[in-house]
């Protein structure tokens, strides 16, 4: 397969610090890294101590442009201007022309992915609301107000859990109209009217359980008009319009059974815009168009598809904003990844545009880290930038020192199937091993082909490098190889069995000058196994623990020093990332590294892991890939480990 490649020299590097510290407090810390490495060298073999993990800095990439998108999660309007939550920030954006001119981080004080009756499965939205003043968020119980220039101003909460006065059971609709926020409270069966200022006056609220007049089954969205409140009841299939005053006057119902009805989005002139999941008797989501009088004429269905590629488990599109200029709609194909604004022709499904660039567009850019190696004072990170229907990947280089872009360049790879070793970076797919020169990344050569004899593979489950040694873990023949990578050519060419089964993704390899480990999850838990680097004599093997509890998955392993480290991502069956330091020669656990309560940051999901001169580089990924819409934070942690004891 061709290597196509995007170099980038010196004189064009990108910084890519987050948060950036000077170069002495880095230095301090490293040299601080050093000396605990040294003291947890001196261990006593076979403790099982519990290490602080602290983390040195994280790398996160170039920042984000306005923009660029990585995950919508909710998307509102107060007519004019378009808010999108996107992941953790909100952007306000002009739609007319469509371009964002105003981004806040609100992930510190907005709640956002509240499971509402419209989240596709293991994934939340957000439940938002914009006025002329202000947008609002909510995380089922609690408001949080944001002015709308989204410079930081006009910040306030408000509500708390319970039935009273001032609480909410679960809100899963929020809409404003002239100075009054309406909420949808469908935890406690009721709509809510406040003020916009969440001051806590005014309060009044109107509804209780049932299918009845003033009765609510499953609310599940909320729009106002100075005439009327309208709510999607999704528990009775019927939409509801009600005086604006919430005291039961003006009940009105139009009903449309088996739609699916989430939510009231809009209502723009005569027309009440409502998500729902059968748009034409087929279980397709789209919109439901029915005239503010709830009569039965005029109503029809817009199908909107999600995405106009084959979407995967975890594609959808979020929520839905109808302006003068058109119908807006995020799409979130995930598994393509897809990540853009999408205007529709006002009256018609028909795409008008498209707006938004995926998070990874400029160079060192991290979008979801795989894997991380070290050589020659460079940080070698697999990113991977979409998973299908292309799975491309990634190696990105970056100074060791202090996390500045230098190169990147497409090619296959993994946290399993990356290495380094002095000048030298590999990758590899499943029968060829990729070589790249230095930190620039230009290509130097591949060797592998599919076949049983010398030169071929199976299946490379796992690689790692040392000493001018590649060693490729062959689980569709059963062996390990073990070849020269500075001729790259075959050259001392040896293999040894006996490893027993291995498999791609849940195979992981690392080597020093003396021996080379291999960690493999199988359905009992993980068996952790070393040799001597020569492949000479037999594997010792043994089931990988923390503690008393057996590892069940494994994110990365390396070795250095004598020292065998893995990060764990499961313990006894739950999710417990750490990282494991072993004695090379014994497999004995010599220390456990985990993330302490109050600590500066933690371990989430480390899925690669790399030791150099004491330091350990970790590809915590900040989201598990195993759970359904999870999207990894784009980051490499660069942790010290504190002395045993």
């Amino acid at each position: 397969m061709p290597v196509m490649s995007m170099r980038v020299g010196h004189r064009a590097r990108v910084a890519t610090m987050v948060r950036r510290p000077t170069r002495a407090a880095l230095g301090a810390a490293l040299a601080t890294v050093i000396a605990l490495g040294a003291s947890l060298a001196g261990t006593p073999a076979g403790a099982a101590a519990l290490v602080p993990v602290t983390a040195i800095q994280r790398i996160q990439g170039a920042p984000l442009q306005i923009d660029q998108f990585q995950w919508f999660v909710g998307l509102t309007t107060d007519g004019r201007y378009l808010y999108a939550a996107d992941r953790g920030r909100i952007v306000k954006i002009d739609t007319d022309p469509t371009r964002a001119i105003a981004s806040f981080d609100a992930s510190s004080i907005a709640p956002f992915l509240v499971r509402t009756p419209h989240s596709p499965a293991g994934v939340g939205s957000a439940v938002m609301a914009a006025g002329p003043h202000a947008v609002f968020m909510t995380d089922g119980t609690r408001i949080v107000r944001i002015g709308s220039a989204l410079d930081g101003s006009g910040i306030a909460t408000f509500g708390a859990a319970g039935t009273g006065v001032g609480e909410f059971g679960r809100i899963t609709g929020l809409t404003t109209f002239g100075d009054w926020l309406y909420v949808a409270d469908a935890g406690n069966h009721r709509v809510v009217r406040l003020p916009e200022t969440l001051d806590g006056s005014d309060w009044r609220a109107f509804g209780s359980a049932g299918a009845g007049t003033g009765q609510f089954d499953r609310l599940a969205g909320i729009a106002a008009t100075d005439l009327a409140i309208f709510v999607a009841d999704a528990g009775s299939d019927r939409v509801i319009r009600m005086s604006p005053e919430l005291d039961g006057t003006g009940w009105t119902e139009y009903h449309r059974d088996g739609a699916g009805m989430y939510g009231a989005l809009l209502a723009k002139g005569l027309q009440l815009y409502i998500r729902a999941n059968d748009c034409a008797a087929d279980l397709q989501r789209g919109v439901l168009r029915v005239p503010t009088s709830l009569s039965s004429s005029g109503a029809g269905c817009q199908l909107l598809p999600p995405t106009d590629v084959i979407p995967g488990a975890k594609s959808f599109a979020t929520d839905i904003a109808v302006v003068p200029t058109g119908t807006y709609m995020g799409v979130d194909a995930y598994d393509s990844g897809i990540i853009e604004l999408r205007r529709l022709y006002a009256d018609s499904p028909t795409l008008a545009d498209t707006y938004g660039t995926p998070p990874f567009g400029s160079l060192g850019q991290l979008v979801a880290p795989q894997g991380a190696a070290v050589g020659g004072g460079t940080l070698y990170v697999c990113d991977r930038a979409s998973t299908a229907p292309y799975p491309e990947t990634r190696i990105i280089a970056l100074n060791s020192a202090d996390g500045s872009f230098i190169a990147q360049v497409t090619a296959p790879c993994s946290a399993s199937r990356l290495a380094a070793d002095g000048q030298y970076v590999y990758g590899a797919d499943d029968t060829t091993v990729y070589r790249f020169l230095g930190a620039d990344l230009t290509a130097a050569g591949q060797y592998g082909k599919d076949g049983v004899g010398r030169g071929g593979f199976g299946r490379i489950d796992a690689l790692a490098a040392s000493r001018g040694v590649v060693f490729a873990v062959d689980g569709g023949l059963g062996r390990v190889v073990r070849f020269a990578g500075d001729a790259f050519d075959g050259t001392g060419w040896r293999t040894v069995s006996g490893l027993g089964p291995t498999r791609a993704g849940k195979t992981f390899a690392g080597a020093d000058a003396g021996t080379l480990a291999v960690a493999v999850e199988g359905i009992a838990g993980v068996k952790v196994s070393r040799i001597a680097a020569t492949l000479a004599g037999k594997w010792r093997s043994r089931a990988l623990t923390s503690g008393i509890r057996a590892v069940t998955a494994v994110g990365g392993l390396d070795v250095d020093a004598g020292r065998v480290y893995v990060t764990t991502l499961g313990v006894a069956g739950r999710r417990a990332p750490s990282v494991l330091v072993l004695q090379a020669t014994t497999l004995a656990t010599v220390a456990i590294g985990v993330n302490r309560a109050g600590a500066p940051a933690k371990l989430v999901t480390p899925n690669g892991i790399a030791v150099a001169v004491g330091s350990l580089f970790v590809a915590d990924g900040g989201a598990s890939p195993r759970v359904v819409g999870a999207r990894p934070s784009g980051s490499i942690t660069v942790w010290a480990v504190g002395p045993a004891r």
